[in-house]
Order: structure tokens, then C-alpha cells, then sequence
């Protein structure tokens, strides 16, 4: 049931809350250890996340006709987080970048093959989504983690995005007047990601200095911006390929959340956000 105007009762949203924290009680734990695991555990979960999330993309489709789920779409992403774990791990030592870029230019390619074809219906979007959306940046999470100073790195990739998460999540509820871009993220507002930024900005800050991740001080805030406005980008980015299908959640696997993309739509850039400030910053 709704109240006038299609607001949904505070019992339902409760609800939803309540399973939203129950998942993250189960996740959380999980997705924090696994980088103190080393960086095969990262390249596995990595992986796996990107398998799932490109299962999730197969399905995409605003007709049941379109639904059918394509393998490529599930091994593609995943073949390109292995390449970037094999060569993070010392598998081989060959030059990773450039068969990255091969992997994510089929990706493209295989999406124009799929849009200039006489298909019903083109399957091309979901192709681009899961070779660069996905895999290209998901790939970033092993070469992050085989760092030097990788480990402080990713936690600070993770927990900083979460903290500009749930700060968006609650300044918005609470506060959220204009919205971001209504035709495709109705609940997303401006108020929302002033909590974000802010929220990031604090958690980056705090990180840098307790964590000593190879930064210098003054780039704890910085990064912090880069990561609230790359996380959103990708949280639109998905809320744009998720209306595009006609759906509300890009799966079901996680209660309260909906689907692994849901969860990686902010995470998965900032991980490449992160990878490429410390190349920068730190060399």
C-alpha cells in the first residue's frame, strides 16, 4: 500500500530498511576480509561479482522475448577481471593494459555487430555495459590490491564508498527536495549528494591519515570528491541502463538491495578512481 502521492508507508519502508541492514550485516564482513586474503581472493571475488552483474545485464530487457540470458555477457566481464588478477598475482608478466583494452574494445565492437543487426532486439547496450561498465572496472580491484600499498588502498576505496553511500541515502530521505535528473533516477537528489560528498570527504580524510596509504594528507579530501562524484555518475549510469529495460532492480540476490550491480554501480568506478589517483599521486 501507498499513501496519497505514491509515498510508500513508513511500515514498508522500515521493512525494506531491515532487510537493507540484515544483507549488509552478512555482506559487509565478507567483502572487508577478503583484501586482507591477498590479491587471488580479490581476483576471485572480483570475478565472481563481475560474472553475476553481467547475468544481471542478460536479463535486461523491457520485452520477455529479450531475456535470454547470453553466456557472453556472464564470461566476458570475468575474463577481464582474471587477465588483470593473473598479471597483478605474477601468473605471467606480460603487458595487461593492452589486452585489457582488446578484451573491452571486443566488448564495443560486439555491441555495434549487435545494434546493426536485424535482431528484434538488439542486445548491444548490454554488451558495451558488461564489457567496459563492468569488467574494465572491476578488473582495477586486483591491480589495486597487488599495490604496494594495496590493501590500505582498497579499504579505502570500499569504505569511503559506503560512507558516501548511506550518507546520500539518509540526507536524502531526510532532506532531499531537488532532484539530480528525474527522468532517470527519480529518488536521487542534489541534497543527496551534498550528503554524499560531505560523507566521503570525511570517511577519505579520516582513512588517509589513520590508514597511511602511501597519500599525502592533503589528498584525502580530494579523493574524497572524486569518489562521491564517480560513484554517483555510475549510480546513475545504472539507474539509466535499468530504465531503459523497464525495471526497478537490476536482480533480486541481495534482500533490500536488489541485484550485485545495484551494489556495484558506485563501487565498481571508484575502484578505478582509486587505482589511477594513486599512479598519479603516489607513482
Amino acid at each position: 500500500m501507498q499513501l496519497p502521492g505514491g509515498f510508500p508507508l513508513p511500515g514498508r519502508r522500515a521493512s525494506s530498511l531491515r532487510r537493507r541492514l540484515a544483507t549488509a550485516a552478512v555482506a559487509l564482513p565478507v567483502v572487508l576480509v577478503v583484501p586482507v586474503l591477498g590479491t587471488p581472493a580479490v581476483t576471485c571475488l572480483a570475478a565472481v561479482a563481475a560474472a553475476a552483474s553481467g547475468w544481471e545485464l542478460a536479463g535486461m530487457s523491457p520485452r520477455p522475448a529479450g531475456r535470454q540470458r547470453n553466456l557472453g555477457l556472464v564470461i566476458w566481464p570475468a575474463a577481464l577481471v582474471s587477465v588483470a588478477g593473473a598479471r597483478a598475482s605474477g601468473v605471467w608478466d606480460g603487458a595487461w593494459w593492452p589486452v585489457l583494452a582488446a578484451l573491452g574494445a571486443g566488448g564495443v565492437l560486439a555491441g555495434v555487430l549487435c545494434a546493426a543487426s536485424r535482431r528484434r532486439e538488439p542486445a548491444g547496450w548490454r554488451a558495451v555495459a558488461a564489457a567496459l561498465y563492468v569488467g574494465l572496472l572491476l578488473a582495477h580491484a586486483p591491480a589495486l590490491r597487488a599495490r604496494a600499498d594495496g590493501l590500505d588502498l582498497i579499504l579505502l576505496a570500499l569504505l569511503t564508498t559506503f560512507a558516501a553511500d548511506t550518507a546520500a541515502y539518509f540526507t536524502g530521505t531526510a532532506v532531499g527536495r531537488h532532484r539530480m535528473a528525474p527522468r532517470i533516477s527519480p529518488g536521487k537528489t542534489w541534497e543527496g549528494f551534498a550528503g554524499a560528498v560531505v560523507g566521503a570527504v570525511a570517511a577519505a580524510a579520516a582513512l588517509t591519515a589513520v590508514l597511511d596509504p602511501g597519500l599525502p594528507l592533503w589528498a584525502g579530501p580530494l579523493l574524497g570528491v572524486a569518489i562521491a562524484s564517480a560513484g554517483t555518475g555510475g549510480d546513475l549510469l545504472e539507474s539509466a541502463l535499468k530504465r531503459a529495460a523497464g525495471l526497478k532492480d537490476s536482480g533480486s540476490l541481495l534482500p533490500g538491495h536488489g541485484g550485485v550491480l545495484d551494489r556495484l554501480d558506485s563501487l565498481a568506478p571508484n575502484l578505478a578512481v582509486v587505482y589511477w589517483f594513486a599512479v598519479a599521486i603516489a607513482g
